[in-house]
Order: structure tokens, then sequence, then C-alpha cells
């Protein structure tokens, strides 16, 4: 039977199933009891889909037919070269110089984060003001995330957690009512200013992180914290076929987090919705913190290199999964992150060191803070 007639949820249970097995034969077994009205998948169908994620990164059902691609990375390198060079340059003389299309040259732009709009010249930089400028700008970019020390500051033991302003409820997301969990800092403490938004693995929901403590701990440290259902899972119980990238951006864009950028926490089966978003719309969040996620060759290499988000890759030093391997990989070549392991952890590695994984977002904010 085809893998396309199977829910993304019953896919992911036999591809979940055969990494712990390692066997077809108990994952047409286990799948017999779990969904009992459903059409039992041949071996065959299993080891086909086992063998898409492993060389897509994704468990889609359907894999688009090969097509001439006329933005390669080459293209996507000279354009951006183009207006690093140039940034008051027209897209119009940009598709010229390289070759493409003006449409194309407009969706190069999107996918490296910039955003064209016409200059007004209001007032002529005098030539102190230019050096004024090189220094902030060496100032931005001094840090290099890659070393930052995640362990230098311990969790103030003090903290309030008992009146930090906690809620639940729905909101309409690109026509999903989707359910959220929101907690704010107690009032009587300054905020930070700083915000999170957490996803969930396929197995989770944002319950997951009340559980953890993880909601109550940051908002009472002064953040914003905003874990949701995404859909199909938990209290969001409508699926979503829409653009996943444009889903997170609507969330962050929602009321629920108040136009902040936060910083973006993506455990497993929710890289296909924060991967490709951080390809389209890292100018949208502060930090990126994939946990072993699905979906990183996604975003070509390319696009990645120019990402500045800092970002911390994390995984489980005994996670079996191919994401595991795969993260670093294809994660890695972003300019602003740090691999992080979590030894003698699994594929969830975040429930296993919970103080850890705690104690690295708390001197996280502390950095993108400072």
């Amino acid at each position: 039977m085809p893998t396309e007639k199977f829910t993304l949820e019953q896919r992911f249970f036999m591809y979940d199933t055969y990494v712990k097995t390692e066997s077809c034969r108990d994952v047409c077994r286990q799948f017999r009891v779990r969904f009992p009205d459903v059409k039992v998948p041949s071996r065959e169908t299993v080891r086909q889909l086992v063998l898409r994620l492993r060389e897509t990164g994704s468990l889609n059902a359907r894999i688009p037919k090969p097509r001439r691609r006329v933005l390669t990375e080459q293209k996507l390198d000279e354009i951006g070269a183009s207006l690093e060079r140039s940034p008051n340059k027209s897209l119009r003389l940009v598709s010229q110089e390289v070759g493409v299309s003006k449409s194309t040259a407009h969706t190069a732009a999107k996918l490296l984060g910039l955003k064209t709009c016409r200059m007004t010249v209001i007032q002529e930089l005098l030539p102190h003001d230019d050096s004024m400028t090189s220094e902030s700008k060496s100032s931005h970019h001094e840090r290099d995330w890659k070393k930052v020390n995640l362990y230098e500051h311990e969790i103030p033991k003090d903290v309030n957690k008992k009146d930090v302003i906690y809620s639940t409820g729905t909101i309409n997301i690109e026509g999903i009512n989707m359910f959220y969990r929101k907690v704010s800092p107690p009032s009587n403490i300054q905020p930070s200013g700083q915000s999170l938004l957490l996803l969930h693995g396929r197995n989770f929901k944002s319950e997951t992180w009340e559980k953890l403590g993880t909601l109550h701990l940051m908002a009472s440290l002064g953040h914003l914290v905003v874990a949701v259902d995404l859909p199909g899972y938990g209290e969001t119980t409508a699926p979503y076929s829409g653009d996943r990238s444009k889903f997170i951006a609507s969330i962050i864009q929602s009321p629920l987090l108040s136009g902040s950028h936060p910083v973006l926490i993506s455990p497993s089966m929710s890289g296909e919705y924060s991967v490709m978003f951080v390809g389209e719309h890292s100018d949208l969040i502060s930090g990126y913190i994939p946990v072993a996620p699905v979906a990183t060759s996604s975003v070509p290499q390319g696009v990645l290199r120019k990402i500045q988000t800092p970002t911390l890759i994390m995984y489980g030093a005994n996670d079996n999964t191919p994401m595991a391997k795969e993260a670093p990989k294809n994660l890695g070549v972003m300019p602003n992150s740090q691999e992080v392991v979590f030894k003698n952890c699994g594929h969830a590695a975040y429930l296993d060191e919970p103080d850890l994984f705690h104690k690295m977002l708390y001197n996280f904010m502390k950095l993108l803070h400072d």
C-alpha cells in the first residue's frame, strides 16, 4: 500500500517503531494493535518509508517530481554577493547581472532574509558617522556563538514560580483553532522583554513543557513563554496541509507573542514546521534551538550559511535516529550555531536531563539579552 494512504501520525508511528525494533514485521504487528481500523502496511511499505526519511529527512507522503531549478545555490550566492556589494541596487539590475528573472531575484532576497524597499536619502552621512557605524557593526558580530559558555551561570534559586501568570486558550492561526499555554512573569518582577515559543515532538504536546517545568521556570525569570499544540496533536485536533513555515510566522505575529522576537525551541517532528521557517523568516526570531529535528535537508545549505540567528543544535549521544546525525551535519553550517550533545541521553534529550537543559536555556537567554 502506498505511504500516502497513511496519515502523518501513522507514518511517524511506523518509523518510530522501526527505530526501536529494527523489524518491519514488528512494525506491522504493533500497527495492527495501535490502529485496529486501518489496513496494516506491508513490510515493503515500511521499508520504503524508512528509506525515504533517511534520504530526504521528511515523512511527507508525496515526493515532488524533480524539476529544473533556476535558483541554484550558485545563483543564490551570486545574488547575495551582488546585494552585499551594492545594497541600494534594484532587483531588476541584480537579475540582469546574475542572469535570472526579477521574480527569481525577489525569491532569493526573501530566502536570504533581505527585505526590498525604496531608499530615500534624508541626510548624508559624515565621515565620522561612518566610523561609528563600523564600530556598531563590529560589536554586534564580536560574539562567537560556536564557543559561548552555556554552563557559566547557575539558575537563581529564589525565583518565584508560584506567582507567574498562567493561561490557556485557543487562537485562530491560518484557519486552525490552535490550543496554547501562555505563561507571563509575576507582576512583581521586571519583564526581560524576551520570549520563547515552544513546539513539540510527535508523541508530545504543549503539556509536556508544563510538566517538565520549563514554562513556569522561564516565566519566573522574566520571560514571556508560549507553548502550542501543533495541528493534529493534543487539543489542536484539526490537521493542517498548508504552508508550515507561514503557520509558525503567523503564531509569532499573533497577539500571543505581542510582536516580540522569540527564541524558537523545536524538537523532532516539529522540524517539519521550524526548519523551513528559519530558512525563510529568521528575522522574526532572536534564537533557534532545534532538538534532533526532522527535515533539516529541506533548506539549501547556501541559505543556511547566510542565517545569522544564534542557534543551539541539540541531540542526545544515545539517539539512534537519523535526525541526530543529520541535524548537526545540515544545520551546523549556520555561522552562529553551536552543537550541544547530551551525554547518556536519547532522542528527547531535554526530558532525560531537564536540569541541564534548563541551565543551558537560561544561559542562552542571558547571552542574547546581554
